[in-house]
């Protein structure tokens, strides 16, 4: 169409407005702000989606082109450290029209990183949080089983000295760290999954129910158990009967 304005639309815009008949060619009337009173627009070209909310599926996206009325924001793919680049930019804008002005250069991972930052301020209180809680449960699994190993001592002496074998007396320590394991993890799987659909608008491309989501920390508490439940039974293992008959 003559005198309509070249534009760039993207893949989710044809798809949405065009259906599968061809972008490219085709002209639509649109006004860009209050002060437009609206213009011809001839698509040029369509672009690939990009995402500019990480958070959302791409939207059908226009590209205007760049005049001296309008503030944009140009991306260039370079090789090396980007702020090297950033005065060579600026003159290669300067040199090819004096109406445009760099403002200022950034990596685009700085703009990631700021789109990211309540995401990565959760993640870093939920870590924190998370090795508060292993340490609490490694601390009170210890005690339980450590109170565990004196409450019965006379019992494990008086097996030790009927002839119980060592690893018999050691998989009593073992079988209790065990059920208190599956127990905490019963209760936490189940919590979680309760409150799954409450915690997913706080996630990034990770899912509640994920597999690694799950296991990660049911290995991570298993680990913790185990950890917890060596010195008890390093000491049922060393126990002499006939001291923990007289202790007793």
């Amino acid at each position: 169409m003559p005198g309509a304005a070249a534009i760039v639309v993207s893949e989710s815009f044809a798809r949405r407005y065009f259906g599968g008949a061809p972008a490219v060619g085709r002209t639509i009337d649109a006004r860009f702000g209050a002060r437009d009173s609206g213009h011809a627009y001839e698509v040029v070209g369509v672009a690939a989606d990009a995402k500019y909310d990480l958070r959302e599926a791409a939207a059908p996206t226009i590209y205007l082109p760049l005049t001296e009325r309008l503030n944009g924001t140009i991306h260039v793919r370079v090789s090396g450290n980007p702020a090297a680049l950033a005065a060579p930019l600026r003159d290669a804008m300067r040199a090819a029209t004096p109406l445009f002005r760099v403002t200022s250069v950034a990596p685009l991972s700085d703009a990631v990183g700021r789109t990211l930052l309540r995401e990565r301020l959760l993640a870093l209180l939920s870590g924190f949080f998370a090795l508060v809680g292993l340490a609490l449960a490694a601390v009170g699994l210890y005690g339980v089983l450590t109170y565990s190993v004196v409450q019965r001592t006379r019992e494990i002496g008086i097996r030790s000295a009927l002839g119980a074998p060592q690893r018999r007396l050691v998989w009593m320590v073992l079988a209790d760290t065990i059920r208190a394991a599956l127990g905490g993890a019963v209760i936490g799987v189940a919590g979680g999954v309760a409150l799954s659909r409450s915690v997913q608008s706080l996630l990034f491309e990770v899912t509640p129910l994920a597999f690694s989501s799950l296991a990660l920390p049911l290995a991570a508490f298993a680990a913790v158990g185990l950890i917890a439940a060596v010195r008890p039974a390093w000491r049922i293992g060393r126990m002499d009967p006939a001291v923990a008959l007289r202790e007793e």
